[in-house]
């Protein structure tokens, strides 16, 4: 198998879907060990962002789909409403930003994938590990 995809409501964020989703990825992929954490930290950390990005009042799920191939492991999470300013994140130590939302998770995320990109207007984190 090469694909598994999750499905989570995206109010409130299911934690430990997340880690369940991640485990499959390790287990199904064969993934060394020494990558769990920055696997889990980042998944959690974009679906964190996909879930504060989308409308409040939406029903729909964030999607998570994680692609093996030789090289490299690509997870996308994807919001079907909503949109990340990937230009312009929210910067994390400006006083109208302390304790509230910002841009830290988009930080956390460049330092724990090996590739970080956007698509279809912001609406969908695409992390990259080369394993």
């Amino acid at each position: 198998m090469n694909k598994i995809e999750l499905s989570i409501p995206p109010v409130p964020l299911y934690q430990n879907q997340i880690e369940h989703f991640t485990e499959e990825i390790i287990s199904t992929f064969q993934i060394p060990e020494q990558y769990r954490h920055n696997l889990q930290q980042a998944i959690a950390e974009a679906s964190l962002i996909a879930k504060q990005h989308n409308d409040p009042l939406s029903s729909s799920p964030i999607k998570l789909t994680a692609i093996r191939s030789k090289e490299k492991i690509t997870i996308r999470i994807k919001q079907k409403e909503g949109r990340f300013d990937k230009i312009r994140p929210p910067r994390p130590l400006t006083p109208a930003n302390k304790g509230g939302l910002t841009g830290q998770n988009f930080y956390t995320l460049l330092s724990l994938a090996d590739e970080l990109s956007f698509s279809q207007r912001g609406a969908q984190i695409i992390l990259s590990f080369f394993i």
